[in-house]
């Protein structure tokens, strides 16, 4: 693409070979002075003015540094040049010379261009890891990726610099080392899902020790493959315009969690939660969509029986000083007002979500249900609180659920790891 710049900044030379009467042949910028362009490599334009050209008379240009090269004076009035990135965080000049010759004399002018300083944020990360979760949440073939500065960390990302990229791409060559297969893929801003793009809603940068969080809007992946090991290579801009440019080198193995079904459950069942505890955890606008979150689990008795998990979003009344939050909430992966997350598994195996659990001495069994629709009601009378579930797992099994008592809430926010999974899109 081309850039067309003028000079803004006052006039620091201008040269001419030629007397200075008003009919004297003269060449100068339209507003010579100091041109200022971006670090980025590419090519740049100037306009400049031949009073009382000369037939025959030519243009030519040349810069006193390297890094400015091609000049294109093909069309009249306006100088094209091309110009290398620069990589460094300080500012470069050089002074561009412009001379139109022609017979019986020349004239020139000079301007000089300001390289502005790399504000790229430059990232080579040391480990690759996520899962691929097949067509369950999309159109394409889904290949959750993280390239980070340090390993995930159980159910949390490591500290340090993590990069997601949400990859679209056709199935996995080979299942028995899943990953997105080489060729450029394209951020894509949209919800679409189709092959040879990234998704914006899930790529994303995460400093997991504070657990800040930059998003992108346009930007570029290439993957490539030799023998075992892959390079990835990515150029983003974020919402700043700031450059990230993110590279990896070596083994790539992503999780398989396509099976579409989770559960153990071969019927319809209904929770025994008579003498079970709630423990609930506000974590604020965890999930950035204009909600509260609060999660917990109904903790059974002696910790052996049924226990249900779930992941509400709530209105943002219910802050922590409000207290656990009252009303219906739909199971789903929409993440809006009124509803509680779907269960699913993350990249550790993880249950994220709304689930049914069976409980050994407060170790869960093999007997697991995540709820992929439904509703939890919840309401309150004084301090006791009654909860109500009508619901389906993904093998289609109704399950059912009733409990009343008190709520034993904690603050966690502050204290939450950002997640490296992935949020299940439709």
């Amino acid at each position: 693409m081309k850039r067309f710049l003028l000079a803004i900044l006052p006039a620091i030379a201008l040269l001419s070979a030629c007397d200075k009467s008003d009919t004297a042949t003269t060449i100068q910028f339209d507003t010579p002075g100091n041109l200022q362009i971006p670090f980025t490599s590419g090519i740049d334009s100037v306009f400049y003015t031949i009073s009382h050209p000369v037939s025959g008379g030519t243009v030519d240009a040349n810069a006193n540094e390297s890094w400015i090269t091609d000049f294109d004076t093909s069309v009249d009035g306006i100088l094209y040049f091309t110009v290398e990135e620069n990589h460094e965080k300080e500012i470069r000049s050089a002074i561009l010379t412009l001379t139109y010759t022609y017979a019986g004399g020349n004239t020139s002018a000079q301007i000089n261009v300001i390289q502005d300083a790399s504000n790229a944020i430059v990232f080579e990360a040391s480990y690759a890891g996520g899962f691929y979760y097949g067509d369950l949440y999309s159109e394409g073939m889904r290949y959750y990726t993280w390239l980070t500065e340090n390993p995930l960390q159980g159910n949390g990302l490591g500290t340090g610099i993590n990069y997601c990229f949400d990859i679209y791409a056709d199935e996995p060559e080979n299942m028995g080392r899943i990953a997105a297969e080489p060729g450029t893929y394209t951020f894509d801003s949209s919800t679409s899902t189709a092959a040879g793009t990234f998704g914006a809603r899930e790529s994303r940068m995460v400093d997991g020790s504070n657990g800040n969080t930059t998003y992108f809007k346009e930007g570029t992946l290439t993957i490539t493959r030799e023998g075992d090991g892959y390079h990835y290579f990515a150029e983003l801009k974020d919402s700043t315009g700031q450059v990230h440019r993110i590279s990896y080198t070596g083994n790539v193995s992503l999780i398989n969690t396509s099976s579409p079904y989770v559960s153990t459950l071969t019927d319809d069942y209904e929770l025994e939660l008579d003498g079970a505890e709630l423990y609930a955890y506000y974590f604020g606008q965890y999930y950035g969509a204009s909600t509260n979150n609060w999660s917990g689990t109904l903790v059974p008795a002696g910790g052996n029986g049924d226990a249900f998990q779930f992941d509400l979003c709530a209105p943002l009344a219910f802050d922590f000083e409000a207290g656990f939050p009252t009303g219906t909430f739909a199971i789903n992966d929409s993440l809006e007002e009124n509803t509680s997350l779907n269960g699913f598994n993350d990249i550790t195996n993880a249950n994220v979500g709304t689930w049914y659990f069976e409980w050994s001495n407060y170790e869960k069994t093999n007997k697991v249900a995540p709820l992929i629709s439904g509703n939890i009601k919840i309401s309150k009378e004084g301090d006791m609180y009654t909860m109500s579930l009508i619901g389906e797992d993904d093998a289609g099994n109704r399950i059912t659920a009733s409990w009343s008592g008190e709520a034993n809430c904690t603050d966690q926010t502050g204290n939450a790891a950002p997640a490296p999974s992935a949020l299940p899109l439709r």
